[in-house]
């Protein structure tokens, strides 16, 4: 049986609705050659208990027995695809009519040499993602790290060449975001990117990640595993990202030397701090954070929630 064009991938716990939203938006796809793959993240309810979407040949259907993170959930189901190309979609995300059909003609007309392909979100508040938004070009290492600069919103819709899986995954970290993966990829292949906007972002449940992390209580666990990321950023990426976005550079030293007092270490902190000064003596920001991460850890994972998460 010859596999089908697109894998539509959607990593879930414990989001019933919202997971029937996004697979019923994936369903009423035009373009008809494509496989849903869900990954139960060890969820305590699953939708498909009760036989909704009436077995579907088209879905297949995954279960972690204990809940691992989102980035364990993808490389479940990337691993798991059949198709050439794979769309990662977030459970409480949803495919615009006619999504598939117009990424497939991109690929066909402008794909070639290109392991991936970026488009527009649709945010439900007004908003857009990424913002600015996605202008049509090809982005290799150098031009994705600038692209980082001053940009507010990160998210976009992907379709990946599977092969790429084999040599770039998530790290699989409870805590972990896009930022790593992205830029893992961005070293090794290239992306076009698109204006074109073909998903929808629902960004009112306050169970999406950034939002979690954002948690005084879920800051002080996660501190550790985040700045373990943090360093294998700067580690993998510091120098480009200091060379094309030097701002974005200062910010996740900042970002590090937060989640290190988060962690309860703050002699680690107060030398990361200490760069972050030196090189931004004049930054609210570099003053702040060891600031208030010497006075107390939860006062600190408080204060740092009152700024929302740009998702």
């Amino acid at each position: 049986m010859r596999n089908p064009r697109f894998s539509i991938v959607i990593p879930f716990f414990n989001r019933p609705r919202e997971l029937r939203r996004a697979v019923e938006s994936c369903l009423r796809q035009e373009l008809a050659d494509f496989e849903v793959v869900v990954v139960d993240d060890g969820s305590t309810e699953s939708p498909f208990a009760g036989g909704e979407f009436g077995g579907d040949a088209r879905l297949k259907l995954i279960r972690h027995e204990t809940n691992r993170g989102p980035a364990a959930a993808r490389n479940t189901g990337n691993c798991a695809a059949a198709a050439e190309w794979i769309v990662n979609l977030d459970s409480d995300d949803v495919l615009l009519p006619g999504a598939l059909a117009r990424m497939d003609e991109r690929i066909r007309s402008d794909g070639a040499g290109v392991e991936r392909l970026a488009f527009m979100y649709r945010r439900d508040d007004g908003l857009v993602s990424p913002f600015p938004e996605l202008r049509d070009e090809i982005l290799d290492y150098s031009s994705y790290v600038a692209w980082l600069e001053g940009r507010s919103f990160y998210d976009f819709l992907a379709g990946t060449r599977r092969l790429t899986f084999e040599t770039v995954r998530w790290e699989e970290r409870r805590w972990a975001d896009h930022c790593l993966y992205n830029l893992d990829f961005a070293k090794r292949y290239r992306t076009l990117c698109s204006s074109e906007t073909l998903a929808l972002v629902h960004t009112g449940g306050t169970d999406r990640i950034s939002h979690q992390r954002r948690d005084p209580r879920n800051a002080l666990k996660a501190g550790a595993e985040l700045g373990e990321e943090m360093d294998l950023i700067l580690s993998r990426h510091g120098e480009a990202l200091e060379r094309f976005a030097p701002r974005t550079f200062d910010m996740y030293r900042r970002m590090r030397a937060s989640y290190c007092y988060l962690a309860g270490e703050r002699w680690k902190g107060l030398k990361q701090s200490g760069r972050c000064l030196r090189d931004a003596p004049f930054s609210a920001d570099a003053w702040m954070i060891p600031l208030l991460g010497l006075a107390s850890q939860r006062v600190f994972a408080k204060v740092r929630s009152w700024r929302p998460p740009a998702t």
